[in-house]
Formats: structure tokens, C-alpha cells, sequence
């Protein structure tokens, strides 16, 4: 595993706004707990004491008189799971400060000549059995009438008695809370199309865990799902259509299911490769030959061994850093001729070959030298000349794609050619429920694409960007198409018995769709039927808390009804006819026709929450019998059935 401390200089920042390039992502350690400080002072009454884990406050203490006498134990600076805030409290007139982990005694004594000073910091409740961790006992001192705070009860003298167990506290400055992913850990060789478990292990249980995937070891990455935290958890993953040797996992404990949440903790996987489970698209290149020239820029060549290539990707890296695809070219195309390199940099380089949305495995790599002599500004992987615009080095994104359904042969792709510069194209595809991946890397000045592979029934998404030697455009906005199904054409020759039974199909069908609107829907399927008509969804039905939770519009839109969201009010308000629903997100009550109503009686955790790409999950049952609507559920075959009217 690798961790780091989130950080990021100035200096690194104004190259990432100048290069206009994603930079790896941070890498975040756990939460490590910190030192809680005893200070002391005399005053013409008594010994005073004093505790903070903030050193701030403690040197501001210092410089009015306190002394840091020792460290009794530490404390947690942030909230996590299973922690409860230390309440701190100060009585002006004694001079003594008191601690509590209960809000209603800290309640109950401020205004009664105590104030309320804060949160010292996080523990533990004195009830926990967590290992490394020490009571903190809480003693008093009835003639100077002074708290003192001990981890040890033989630690003070008798004046001292004991009055209660506060908390429990750390014995020592370890990282207290931390997530791990057991599974991928790098060096696996994942076939696409799979089913794996991707498994973790966190300090403690609770809260939430993010997972998301890089192609291109931690440039770019893509959220794969929030689900909930168990101490050892797991997530059956179906791996994407990503092929690349540079993969990686994320996996981030973090506070809740909604964002925004606070990050607790981080762990990635090493790299590791994701392969097509029919093999590679064709033989990879060989040969590969690089020269570097005046100018400055690299001619490469290389041999194609394939007879099935639709192009070659050009990938290239600087020094030790990652791969990214420069430049797309043809399948008659053996050479290219790379003109955004730097004086005095050394440039690694391969080829893939590729066969629709299928890449080679990688030619042979080399490394060449730009010599010297070159007064070019060098940024990570990037070229700027002196006194050229960087607006005149990215491509340009794509603009206008469109997608239409041609039944029989795919889905036809086009796009305008926004920019003059690019060196090729990357169109990427999802199905509802999926990651984007690569479908095709495709030459420059291409401008139409048609995808055979495309399956009938799917409901596809498609993007497409430019890319060159200085880096990536955006992307183009996304479409989508849905390829029909093949007709069942029956022979010509069809007697009378046929042509009855056919017309009285026709006119069930017709009276079926005169009559109730039936939605038949599945849970993790991102596919559903209104009236028998395949549709699709772009976030599959969860089961959370035991319930059934979806973007409602779907269902209900078929219905007639109208769907509206307050985003200032994280408020969603479903209309069917004279029916008025209004719930919020994250609240277990609704409004229903003017009266509040718990949405689950029975499990008062089911609520309305946000998953990505930002879609507000609803609970499906309480929504669709408020409307009026009949909603049955098959264990068999997993199948939520919702009829209206009944």
C-alpha cells in the first residue's frame, strides 16, 4: 500500500493551472492521534490544571504563566467512527477547568457559573475495549476545589478523590484511524467482463467507504460507489472494459453515504493490468526506433505484425512517470513524428496496435535523449515554448456528437473536428451502471465512428476527446443511444389460423396498454420495462436498510406524474394527480398530502441519499403507495413490480 500526506505546494499548483493537466491524486495517511497536555499554574487558592491537545493554546498558556508538565495520553484531532466529542468547561471564579463526553451534563452546568470552552478533541467512550487505549479517570480536590485528569489512580495524592471514568484514550501517537484494501494490492491481471470482490479492512466499523478506479496509475479518477463501512468489507465488482497495465483501486473511509462527507482515511493498490478475456487485438508492434532531432522532435518507427490493426496508439512518459497516449494514426501508418518534446529531456516511448476497442499488449519501449541547446521551459510530460499562448497547444474539445441507432449494424457515432492540432481522438462508451472506457482510439481529422459491438437492448453513453503531445482536451458532452432489439420477421406464408392468432395478440397487446401502466424493475440492474418496452436507467436500484431505493423518476414519469428537486433544499416533490409527495435528503420524514409521516416505520434509517453521479436515490414503496399505486416484490426473481392506477 501506498500513503502519503495530502499536500500541495504553490509552486505545484501554479504548474498544474499552467499544463491544465489532472495531477495524481493526493495520498492521505489516517488519522494519527495527538498529545494531550497537562498544564499547570498556581494561583493564591490552588494548584490549577489544564488540558489541550492544541499547541496553539498550549504556548498561548505558556506565555501567561502555565507550565507543560507532561503528557498524559492522546486524543484524536478529528471525529471518526466510534469517537465522542471531550467537552471542555471553565468555572472563572475557582479557576477549574472540567471535562465531560456527556452533552446534557455539560448542558446542565453551563450558566450555573461554568462556560462552555470548546472540544478539547475526540475519545473514546470509557465503556470501549479498543487496544492501546487507557481510562481517564477524572478526580477532585474538595479543599482546593480543582479537577485533575489521570490515566493512573495511584498517580496523585490523597487529597485527590476519585469521581467517575471519563473516556478512554490513546497510549501513544499511532495512526488511530486507517482503511486498507487487502484486494487488489498490485501486480493482478484482471480478466475484463469478471466478477471480482474488492476488499478492504478498516480500524474500526462505520461510516462509509468511496471506491474509485485510475486507468493511468492515479492521473484520472472514477468513481465506482459509496457503500457502507464494515470493519472487513467487500464489494463484488464487475471488472470494465479498461485495458491497461496501469490500473489502480482507491479506497477512502470516509464519514457517511452523502457527499459531502469528511475523508478519514485512504489506501491504494499498486498497479495492475486489466486484459481482454479474448486475447489481445492482434500481435503488438516490435521494432520500435527512435531518433531524436533539430527542431526539437523524434521521428519513431516501428513494424506492425498484425492484419487486422485499425490504428496504433503512441505512448509516451517522462523519465519514470506514466504512460499517456500522445497521438493516434492509422493502420497503414509505421511511423510519427512527435514535435512536442523538450530540450535536455529524456522521453520513453511504446506502441499499441488496436482492433476496435481491443489494444495490443505494448511494443518493445525505448528512451530517447532530446540533446540540448534548447531554452524550452519544461513542465512534468509537457512542452511550453517562451511566448506562446497555451491556449494554442491543447486541442481543442470535439463539439456536436450525436448518436443514432442503426438496427442491424451499431450505433453511428459523428462529431465536429474543433481543433487543427490534435494528433487523434479517444472515444470512450459506458452502459448504465459502468465506468467509461476506451472504445476506440481513432487517427486525426476523423469525424465519424460506427460501434458494432454495441449490444440490443443497452442504453449506451459515449464521449469523445482530442489528444496531442502537449496534453488532452476536454471531453465533449455525452450522448446516448439505445440499439433495438432484431425483429422477429415471420415467413410470408402464413394460413388463416396464424393471421386470427396473431390479430388477437395485437388487440391484448392494445388493451394492455389501454389499461394499467405496469413498471417492472430489478435491484443492481440498471435496465426496466413500462408495459413490456425495454428501458434504461443510468443508476441501477440499491437495496439499502433492507428497502428498495432508485431515481424515482423513472417509475413515476410513466404514470403521469411530475418530479421536481430543490437543490438549495436537497428537497424532491413527486405530483400524480390529486397525491402531493415532498421528501428530503437524509430525513426520515415526509410530507404527504399536508401530514408529516415517518417513510419507514419500522427502520427509522431509511432516507432519501445522494450516490454519484449526483442522483438522488428515493425509497420506492413509500413514494409509489403514496401516490396511489399497487408495488409487489418477487424473492424469486428479484423483480419489483409497480402498477397504476390499481
Amino acid at each position: 500500500m501506498k500513503k502519503s500526506i495530502r499536500a500541495a505546494s504553490i509552486a505545484v499548483l501554479l504548474l498544474t493551472l499552467l499544463v491544465l493537466a489532472d495531477a495524481p491524486a493526493s495520498r492521505a495517511e489516517g488519522i494519527k492521534a495527538v498529545p494531550f497536555y497537562h498544564m499547570t499554574t498556581w494561583t493564591s487558592k490552588a494548584l490549577c490544571h489544564f488540558y489541550t491537545a492544541d499547541l496553539d493554546e498550549k504556548a498561548n498558556a505558556e506565555a501567561n504563566g502555565w507550565k507543560g508538565d507532561y503528557v498524559i495520553g492522546y486524543i484524536s484531532p478529528q471525529q471518526f467512527s466510534g469517537t465522542i466529542p471531550l467537552y471542555r468547561c471553565y468555572h472563572p471564579g475557582t479557576n477549574d477547568h472540567w471535562y465531560t463526553t456527556d452533552p446534557l451534563a455539560k448542558d446542565s452546568v453551563v450558566g450555573n457559573g461554568w462556560s462552555y470552552d470548546g472540544i478539547a478533541g475526540y475519545v473514546l467512550p470509557a465503556s470501549s475495549t479498543a487496544a492501546g487505549t487507557v481510562p481517564l479517570y477524572q478526580k477532585y480536590d474538595d479543599y482546593q476545589l480543582q479537577h485533575i485528569y489521570v490515566t493512573d489512580l495511584d498517580s496523585t495524592s490523597t487529597q485527590y478523590h476519585y469521581e467517575t471514568t471519563v473516556c478512554r484514550i490513546w497510549q501513544s501517537g499511532a495512526t488511530i484511524a486507517d482503511i486498507n484494501l487487502t484486494f487488489p494490492t498490485g501486480g493482478e491481471s484482471l480478466a475484463a467482463g469478471s466478477t471480482q470482490e474488492i476488499k478492504w479492512k478498516t480500524s474500526t466499523p462505520g461510516g462509509a467507504v468511496a471506491l474509485s478506479l485510475s486507468p493511468n496509475g492515479g492521473l484520472k479518477w472514477t468513481g465506482i460507489t459509496v457503500i457502507p463501512a464494515d470493519n472487513i468489507g467487500s464489494l463484488t465488482w464487475k471488472v470494465p472494459a479498461v485495458y491497461s497495465d496501469e490500473v489502480m483501486i482507491k479506497a477512502e473511509w470516509v464519514s457517511g453515504m452523502l457527499y459531502p462527507y469528511t475523508t478519514w482515511a485512504t489506501s491504494y493498490s499498486d498497479k495492475f493490468s486489466i486484459y481482454s478475456p479474448s486475447g489481445p487485438a492482434s500481435d503488438p508492434p516490435s521494432n520500435l526506433a527512435g531518433v531524436a532531432k533539430a527542431g526539437p522532435a523524434v521521428d519513431l518507427t516501428w513494424k506492425d505484425n498484425s492484419s487486422n490493426v485499425s490504428g496504433f496508439s503512441v505512448e509516451r512518459r517522462t523519465g519514470s512517470g506514466v504512460y499517456g497516449i500522445i497521438a493516434v494514426v492509422g493502420k497503414d501508418k509505421t511511423s510519427f513524428t512527435d514535435a512536442s518534446v523538450s530540450a535536455g529531456t529524456a522521453y520513453g516511448y511504446r506502441i499499441r496496435a488496436w482492433n476496435g476497442a481491443k489494444p495490443s499488449t505494448p511494443s518493445n519501449e525505448i528512451t530517447v535523449t532530446v540533446p540540448s541547446g534548447s531554452s524550452n521551459l519544461i513542465l512534468p510530460g509537457h512542452l511550453i515554448k517562451p511566448n506562446v499562448k497555451l491556449t494554442g497547444l491543447f486541442p481543442a474539445s470535439p463539439a456536436g456528437i450525436s448518436a443514432d441507432a442503426m438496427p442491424g449494424t451499431g450505433i453511428k457515432l459523428t462529431w465536429e473536428d474543433s481543433s487543427t492540432n490534435e494528433t487523434g481522438f479517444i472515444l470512450e462508451r459506458k452502459a448504465p451502471g459502468d465506468n467509461y472506457a476506451i472504445l476506440a482510439a481513432l487517427g486525426a481529422g476523423e469525424t465519424s465512428y460506427v460501434d458494432t459491438t454495441a449490444q440490443p437492448n443497452t442504453a449506451y453513453f459515449y464521449r469523445i476527446k482530442a489528444v496531442n503531445g502537449y496534453g488532452d482536451s476536454g471531453y465533449s458532452d455525452a450522448v446516448s443511444a439505445l440499439l433495438p432489439p432484431q425483429p422477429n420477421y415471420q415467413p410470408p406464408e402464413q394460413n388463416q389460423e396464424q393471421n386470427q392468432e396473431q390479430n388477437q395478440e395485437q388487440n391484448q397487446g392494445q388493451n394492455q396498454q389501454s389499461g394499467p401502466t405496469v413498471v417492472k424493475l430489478h435491484p443492481g440492474q440498471s435496465t426496466y420495462t413500462v408495459n413490456g418496452e425495454l428501458k434504461a436507467m443510468d443508476v441501477s436500484p440499491i437495496i439499502l436498510n433492507g428497502r428498495t431505493l432508485l431515481p424515482v423518476r423513472y417509475v413515476v414519469e410513466p404514470f403521469g406524474a411530475s418530479v421536481d428537486y430543490s437543490a438549495l433544499e436537497q428537497k424532491v416533490r413527486v405530483v400524480l394527480g390529486s397525491s402531493e409527495v415532498n421528501l428530503w435528503v437524509g430525513k426520515n420524514s415526509a410530507l404527504v398530502n399536508g401530514s408529516y409521516l415517518l417513510i419507514d416505520s419500522q427502520n427509522p434509517a431509511v432516507t432519501p441519499i445522494v450516490v454519484p453521479p449526483g442522483r438522488t436515490m428515493l425509497p420506492l414503496r413509500f413514494i409509489a403507495e403514496s401516490l396511489g399505486c399497487q408495488v409487489e416484490w418477487n424473492p424469486t426473481l428479484q423483480e419489483v413490480t409497480v402498477t397504476y392506477p390499481k
